[in-house]
This record gives C-alpha cells, sequence and structure tokens, in this order.
C-alpha cells in the first residue's frame, strides 16, 4: 500500500525531531510514504530511508503553500499507479482536510482524517473567526472521509454526538504516542536546583498563545500563595504571547511566577516540579498531561482532553477556582493515574489499522 500524507507540521523537516522520526515508523508500515508539508518550508524533497519521501512547498504565503500542497499532492497521485492500493490521509479536519476531500474526489482514492482537537467544544469554535470557518469547514470534510483516527474516546463520542452519522464510520482512537525520554546526558533543567528557595513549585508546560489561557493561571496566583507562602508558578514554553504575559506577571507577581524556555528534554523538568497545572480553554488530547501522569506528578487541569482520566483535579475557567484547586493540590499531592504505556510497535499497529480500514470502507463502498 502507498499512503499519501497531507501534513501542515514543519517539524518533520528538522533533524531528530518527534515528528520525524514518526515518520520513519510511519514508512516501516507501507511500501511507500509520500508527505506533502502544506505549509511555508523549503522546497528540497528529502528522501528517510527507502519508503519516505517529504515533498516541503517551498516558501510562499500560507494560501500559496495550500494551493502548492494540492498540486504537489496531485502530482503524485498521478504518476503513481492507482491500481494498486493507495490512502489519502489529512493531519486535520480543516483546510488540508478539505485538499484531501478534493483528491479523494477527483482520484478515487480512500480519505482517511485525523482529528487532534476537540472541534465540539464551544471554546474551540468562539475563540477566534478561523476557528469558526474551520468548523465550517470540518463539517464539510468529516462525513466525506472513509475512516477517522481520533486522539480519545471522549473525543469520539463528542463527534458521534454531533454528527451521528459518522457512527457507522470506522473511528480508530488512538492516543498521541508518548515517549519521555533525556537527551543523551545533556543538562536539562532540574526546577528544585534552579529555584532551591521555594518549597512548591508548580510548573506549566506549553506554547505561550490565547487558547492556552496561561493568563488565567496569572491571575489566580496571588490567591494561591496568600494560602501556600512560597508558591511558585514556572512557566516553560515559548510563543507569541510570551511577552504580554511576562508583563502580567510582573505587574501581578513579580516574585513568584517564572518563565524558562522550552526544555529539549522534559523529564527532569515534570521529575522536579510539585503540581503540573493546565489551564487550556480546549485540548483533544493533553499531551502535556499525559507526560506529567507519566512522571506521577499531581495534576490540575480545566475539563479538557483527558484530564479526567488522569485524575487531574478539576478547575472552571475561573482565577478563583484555579487558586482553589492548586492550593489543594499541594496540600493533598494526589498521584495521577498512570496513562497506560503503549509500545512503538502496538502504536504503529494502531495506526496502520486505522489506515487499513479507510481502504476497507472505501472498497466495500465502490462494491
Amino acid at each position: 500500500m502507498q499512503v499519501l500524507m497531507l501534513s501542515t507540521d514543519p517539524k518533520v523537516l528538522e533533524q531528530g525531531s518527534a515528528v520525524r522520526r514518526r515518520m520513519h515508523g510511519y514508512g516501516t508500515l507501507f511500501d511507500h510514504l509520500h508527505v506533502v508539508l502544506c505549509t511555508p518550508a523549503a522546497s528540497e524533497v528529502q528522501i528517510l530511508g527507502s519508503s519516505v519521501a517529504l515533498y516541503p512547498v517551498g516558501r510562499c504565503t500560507k494560501i500559496g503553500a495550500l494551493i502548492r500542497g494540492y498540486t504537489t499532492a496531485a502530482g503524485i497521485l498521478r504518476r503513481g499507479d492507482l491500481s494498486t492500493p493507495w490512502v489519502i490521509t489529512a493531519q486535520d479536519p480543516f483546510e488540508i482536510g478539505f485538499i484531501g476531500v478534493l483528491l479523494s474526489w477527483r482520484y478515487a482514492v480512500p480519505l482517511h482524517v485525523q482529528i487532534h482537537t476537540d472541534i465540539t467544544d464551544s471554546y474551540f469554535v468562539r475563540a477566534n473567526l478561523k476557528n469558526m470557518l474551520r468548523v465550517i469547514i470540518a463539517r464539510l470534510v468529516i462525513p466525506r472521509a472513509h475512516a477517522l483516527r481520533v486522539v480519545s474516546r471522549r473525543m469520539q463520542q463528542a463527534l458521534i454526538a454531533r454528527w451521528p452519522q459518522v457512527a457507522h464510520m470506522p473511528i480508530v482512537v488512538l492516543p498521541i504516542h508518548i515517549v519521555l525520554q533525556d537527551n543523551g546526558g545533556a543538562p536539562t533543567l532540574d526546577l528544585k536546583k534552579r529555584y532551591p528557595q521555594p518549597t512548591h513549585r508548580v510548573l506549566m508546560a506549553s506554547r505561550l498563545e490565547a487558547e492556552k489561557d496561561i493568563n488565567l493561571a496569572i491571575e489566580a496566583w496571588p490567591q494561591v500563595v496568600s494560602h501556600v507562602p512560597g508558591a511558585m508558578l514556572i512557566i516553560v514554553g515559548e510563543g507569541s504571547y510570551a511577552e504580554q504575559l511576562r508583563s502580567l506577571a510582573a505587574h501581578i507577581a513579580p516574585q513568584s511566577v517564572m518563565f524558562e524556555p522550552w526544555q529539549s528534554s522534559m523529564v527532569g523538568v515534570y521529575a522536579s516540579a510539585d503540581v503540573f497545572l493546565l489551564t487550556s480553554e480546549f485540548e483533544g488530547y493533553g499531551m502535556t498531561l499525559a507526560e506529567a501522569a507519566t512522571a506521577g506528578v499531581s495534576i490540575v487541569s480545566t475539563d479538557v482532553g483527558i484530564a479526567r482520566d488522569v485524575g487531574a483535579y478539576i478547575t472552571e475557567h475561573s482565577a478563583q477556582s484555579v487558586a482553589d484547586a492548586v492550593v489543594r493540590a499541594l496540600t493533598e499531592r494526589r498521584r495521577p493515574i498512570p496513562v497506560p504505556v503503549v509500545s512503538k510497535e502496538a502504536y504503529l499497529a494502531a495506526f496502520k489499522e486505522s489506515i487499513d480500514a479507510a481502504y476497507t470502507a472505501h472498497t466495500s463502498s465502490v462494491k
């Protein structure tokens, strides 16, 4: 079988990245894996091993990247032998999902759609105009797929409740594969060594973007400190809201909210925290929740992703509720529920199962 993957993740081009390693793994499952990167990036085709080819579309506008992504993918299908098994997989049900629908219709190739974000969540829909438009696109894409891959049982149930027609579609629940690895002995951030004075260290590890609602945690922090003197909030991450968040912290809690850059290895960071805090407005899965649970750190989270599955202290979207939950977690130190460990082999087998399901569903519909 040959698989055409539509992606927007530029990390696939980074040597040694987890995404690139994942593509290597996917390549072992199929005769050929063609990955079209529908985002502005360097244009040289890259070959990984004997079965994986990466097709960046070049440096251009985002709309131009989508157009080039379509034409690049169409060229691959035209040159391919479509009398043999092919499957198109789109890594989201939005713009590239729509490209997948067009390609599937034009070349009569089954479409497999991956969904990593809970698009039924009201916070996601109301976040901005782009998300509203993406939900409209998803409504067109999802019913036209031949199989879906979702990252949690909760998301599967939400999709079926929103679009009952997908209940008859193959839906494979396959969480993101979590591997907490060190970085070959290189120094990592140890919160206890970096901040030896506070006895209570609360970690946030996240992209610093609006939907992560990190400002809510900062606004709650003076209330946390009033109940737990010496409590420190340490925010590890980078993003477009970094300066805004730093300014807010400097105004509200200059001595007890600290920022650190993202780390190539997060093993030591999680291990040296007392509590992990997530205040996202929406998450499809919540990779950092799984990582924190794997590290055995008490978790406080809004009701998103797998928060309830890992035994997190659930907080509402208010500063008071966040403060109350953090204080309780610091006091009780309840250990999380471990995330089931899935081997790389089992993960890859489940991914192939979801791809095969799309091909089987398409073949059955043609007959």
